[in-house]
């Protein structure tokens, strides 16, 4: 299944979305391109479906690198998405 294909209107409803974007580049032995690396920008996908779908919760999980990178201008970003 590749998410950046997927047409949001063939995933089916849900109230819950749990998902995980790579971490590759938000550790602290990565990279640290955070969301603009090609692997982080895999959030911006969840957020498409998020926002078609409009779940009631949503859990995300990754490194806590995401928490502390760019002076949590990263985590910022996430929760305002």
């Amino acid at each position: 299944f590749d998410v950046t294909r997927a047409d949001a209107e063939r995933i089916p409803a849900h109230d819950v979305l749990t998902a995980g974007f790579p971490c590759q580049d938000f550790t602290t032995i990565g990279s640290q391109t955070g969301l603009a690396g090609s692997r982080g920008a895999l959030f911006y996908e969840i957020v498409r479906i998020v926002r078609h779908h409009r779940p009631a919760l949503l859990l995300l999980e990754n490194v806590r690198g995401l928490l502390t990178m760019d002076s949590g201008k990263q985590l910022q970003h996430v929760v305002d998405a």
